[in-house]
């Protein structure tokens, strides 16, 4: 009886031993999410040091290298999981913010009438290109093919032109607020577009509702922020000044509600952030309070999860397809180089901007990123797009962000060698 009690007791210790292991398991878990976090941050810090003090290029191109050596499409010790796209998306969240905090709304809306006609123009252009030449170069593509070949050629990335802009020290410049303003005008439109776009796939033919809806909600979101900010922010203007980072904690909420509500009409979230910040900018008026929290921002931002989006945004190139269809890869690069630049640089031209400037927020205007893939995503889930059509948007789409910094960096050298002066 002694010894079967002794056994009882035995097995009882060794049950209540068992669950020790899930912590174990839980612990293993986050340790591999810390270490693909080190090795992202690690490598990226490292190339973008060595570009930018090597070769004076802004840090974000050894950031785009670092995923492309490191990640799936050529080493795969970075793997693509929700961790890495939930931080990536924070990223892109906070970059926006940031550049919002940043841009003064005065100078920004002064510059409305060249972004608007940069952002139409910088839109309709490669749209229209991409759409022709794509079947003009590819017969047998469907006309939905067809168009979203030429819906992926025609965005412009606002959180790509933001970085840049920060990397070059050109945030508060006139080229900054016409080049973030077109991007912003462009993005609206293409996302627009786009849902109509799903709804014509869905139903079987373009609808005026689809049309209409898609334009409600751009009209809506509008209506809605300018509300929030013109109305509401002023009410709740001290809470921003609060100290003990309750203040920032309330700048971020702002930011939150609204990507939220931009996301809520099909829109992304980073035209919701962006916006948040040029509202919460206008309510701070103590300058030691929006430097501080501008710090804050760019720290997390810039130093952190930044460099996490933009090392993401390699993942997915499939080198490979890009042998495989490496001449139709380089049509359609020439034709999105292209067409933005012609579509840009017409707009600007009739809004009246100094050519040196135009040329500037033109190529500048050829950054593409993350709409880009959301776009791809649902293409590929509604069966429309192929693995090469896949791939070729997508080496598209990481090759003229890989270039629109160097185009950049080139444009200034060159226009400061003659004396002109840009920003």
């Amino acid at each position: 009886m002694g010894i079967l009690k002794q056994d009882n007791r035995i097995s009882q210790k060794n049950r209540i031993k068992k669950p020790s292991s899930f912590p174990l398991f839980l612990g293993n878990m986050i340790n591999s999410h810390i270490i693909q976090l080190l090795l992202i941050l690690s490598a990226s810090w490292f190339l973008g040091r060595y570009f930018q003090r090597k070769f004076d290029l802004p840090p974000m191109l050894g950031e785009l290298i670092a995923g492309l050596i490191f990640g799936p499409p050529v080493l795969n010790i970075i793997t693509p999981s929700e961790y890495i796209d939930f931080l990536a998306e924070l990223g892109i969240f906070f970059l926006m913010f940031y550049a919002g905090t940043e841009t003064d709304p005065k100078s920004f809306f002064k510059s409305m009438k060249p972004s608007l006609l940069c952002g139409v123009f910088g839109f309709i252009i490669p749209f229209a290109s991409g759409y022709f030449g794509s079947q003009l170069l590819m017969p047998q593509i469907t006309n939905q093919q067809a168009l979203f070949m030429g819906l992926g050629l025609s965005i412009t990335a606002i959180a790509v032109n933001a970085r840049i802009l920060l990397d070059l020290n050109l945030q508060n410049s006139e080229i900054a607020n016409v080049l973030i303003g077109a991007a912003l005008v462009d993005d609206i439109l293409s996302l627009g577009v786009f849902s109509a776009l799903v709804d014509t796939v869905e139903t079987g033919h373009i609808t005026l509702e689809a049309v209409l809806t898609s334009t409600s909600h751009v009209i809506l979101f509008f209506l809605i922020t300018y509300a929030l900010g013109r109305i509401i922010l002023p009410l709740l203007n001290r809470l921003y000044l609060e100290e003990g980072g309750h203040g920032f904690t309330f700048s971020l909420l702002t930011a939150l509600v609204f990507a939220f509500i931009a996301e809520w009409l099909g829109l992304h979230l980073i035209i919701g952030a962006f916006l948040a910040g040029l509202f919460v900018r206008e309510e701070i008026k103590k300058k030691r309070v929006l430097d501080r929290l501008n710090d804050r921002l760019m720290i997390i931002g810039y130093g952190f999860l930044g460099p996490i989006f933009f090392v993401s945004l390699a993942f997915h190139v499939d080198l490979m397809s890009i042998v495989h269809q490496f001449w139709f890869l380089l049509a359609i690069l020439l034709i999105a180089l292209a067409g933005k630049f012609a579509g840009s640089y017409l707009g600007c031209l009739l809004a009246g901007m100094e050519k040196s400037k135009t040329v500037i927020v033109s190529a500048g205007m050829n950054g593409r990123g993350a709409v880009e893939l959301i776009i791809v995503s649902v293409g590929v889930s509604l069966g429309i797009l192929t693995k090469d059509l896949v791939s070729v948007l997508v080496s598209m789409a990481f090759l003229t962000t890989l270039a629109t910094p160097l185009a950049f960096k080139f444009l200034l050298k060159y226009y400061k060698q003659k004396g002109v002066k840009v920003n």
